[in-house]
């Protein structure tokens, strides 16, 4: 997923990101992702950063929840980024 939004980002003439988080960011701010996912994905991606960085603090229940509950998001960011990368195909 990390890739693709690397790809979108110099495809749109984007600077390169910094990251993950940076690539979410920056196809939500150029149209690639809709707010409402956007919005579900970002505290799906900060609290990777409490699971990697404090994992020992992370409430195991916390972290079930939160895949089953945002598990179908990611599909939808791939699906967002196919539609986007076939409509750049079908213009060029």
């Amino acid at each position: 997923m990390f890739f693709k939004g690397l790809i979108l980002a110099k495809d749109k003439g984007i600077p390169a990101v910094s990251g993950y988080i940076d690539a979410i960011n920056k196809a939500h701010e150029n149209g690639i992702m809709p707010e409402d996912l956007y919005q579900r994905l970002k505290p799906f991606f900060d609290f990777r950063n409490s699971l990697i960085h404090r994992y020992w603090k992370v409430d195991d229940a916390r972290l079930i929840a939160n895949i089953q509950a945002g598990r179908h998001d990611f599909n939808h960011f791939i699906e967002a980024v196919e539609s986007y990368m076939t409509k750049r195909l079908e213009r060029s």
